[in-house]
């Protein structure tokens, strides 16, 4: 299924369109209910505010983090260590020594 509800709804009524009117909107009623029972039930089932892509974000920059020691110098500075390698992230300009682009990083600010 598509994330455009247009082109989801057009596909998959190529086969009922030659239904008798009653008998279309029925079927694209109990489709739609469908639709909506099985979205509410993952809802229901999912124990974040984020969507599955960002929560795979999270979930794998945690693991990348798990081995770093973050010391802070002060409540702009933090000196980051990871194994033999010390960086600084300094969050009021947003950059590292590391020289990545802390934007791409920031996903909630």
């Amino acid at each position: 299924m598509t994330s455009n509800v247009a082109e989801s709804l057009n596909y998959v009524t190529m086969s009922i369109r030659e239904l008798l009117i009653c008998t279309l909107l029925e079927s694209l009623r109990a489709l739609i209910q469908k639709w909506s029972w099985r979205n509410r039930n993952e809802a229901n089932a999912t124990c974040t505010r984020l969507t599955r892509k960002y929560e795979e974000l999270l979930n794998k920059n945690y693991l990348l983090s798990v081995d770093l020691t973050v010391n802070p110098k002060n409540h702009i500075l933090f000196e980051v260590l990871n194994g033999d390698r010390k960086n600084v992230v300094d969050l009021s300009v947003k950059s590292c020594t590391c020289k990545r682009d802390l934007q791409l990083l920031f996903i909630l600010e």
